[in-house]
């Protein structure tokens, strides 16, 4: 069978595949058969290659693929009774990455001063004045009211940075995670917020490399998945400011990271 490279990873394809099984990428272009490239490998003589169905579109597909080469559904290999079962419920109940769409990364942010990767991330621009406009104005009302209207509105702003080498303020949006940043299979972020009296009726918002994962109550967790190898964590009060601490980690392809907050990672 004739083989076309992904224009995305470059892993090797059936010609008629539609999106890569290793990074999802659509394929935008038939290509002409390349006498030079790697034929696909077959199963040794007496041995089946392991197969299974998307869940997307019932195709049949290998089983080590992480994306359908047909509808480009994001999958989780079977990995029989190793790791852990909420991870698995998880990534499959995580819907797949639409075709086309970046995935956000924080991972080569630089300061546009110095050039710096050692940054703080403040929040929201403009939201440590409206914060402290609220509390003058409400008190504790007005947060609990924030933290409501924060819990409903999930969209993402552009966030303010301050950088550690030289000082400088920037705003920056998200970056898009590069091929190499991309994971075979999602890993699985599990986020406890530790129970605490202080601020104990505020919700706080989870981000994850620079897009709102969502809002957590206090005492509770939330479950989400990362398409990418480096992550950032960090968390903001319901009027967008951010927490000092953040939290980066290396995710592996179908692990799972337990990360605890209690206004500072622990």
């Amino acid at each position: 069978m004739n083989s076309k490279p992904c224009m995305s990873c470059g892993a090797m394809l059936p010609e008629n595949a539609l999106f890569c099984e290793r990074c999802g990428q659509q394929s935008m272009m038939p290509t002409e058969p390349n006498p030079g490239a790697d034929p696909q490998v077959s199963p040794p003589a007496g041995q089946t290659q392991e197969t299974m169905f998307c869940p997307e579109c019932g195709k049949s597909i290998p089983g080590e693929s992480a994306f359908c080469p047909e509808c480009g559904y994001t999958l989780l290999p079977d990995q029989g009774n190793q790791g852990s079962v909420a991870a698995s419920q998880a990534a499959q109940a995580s819907p797949p990455v639409p075709i086309g769409t970046p995935i956000p990364s924080l991972y080569a942010l630089r300061c546009p001063s110095c050039g710096s990767d050692n940054y703080q991330v403040l929040g929201e621009k403009g939201a440590a004045a409206q914060s402290l406009g609220i509390s003058l104005a409400f008190g504790g009302i007005g947060n609990m009211i924030a933290s409501s209207s924060a819990a409903k509105n999930m969209e993402t702003s552009p966030l303010q940075y301050k950088c550690g080498a030289c000082g400088n303020k920037y705003v920056s949006a998200p970056l898009q995670a590069q091929p190499q940043e991309m994971l075979a299979t999602p890993c699985t972020v599990n986020f406890q917020r530790v129970s605490s009296f202080a601020g104990s009726a505020i919700a706080q918002i989870v981000y994850l490399n620079g897009i709102k994962v969502g809002p957590v109550k206090n005492g509770k967790d939330i479950t989400f998945p990362t398409y990418i190898r480096y992550n950032t964590i960090f968390v903001t009060d319901p009027h967008g400011v951010a927490f000092k601490d953040m939290y980066r980690f290396e995710a592996q392809p179908g692990g799972t990271v337990l990360v605890k907050f209690k206004r500072k990672f622990q």
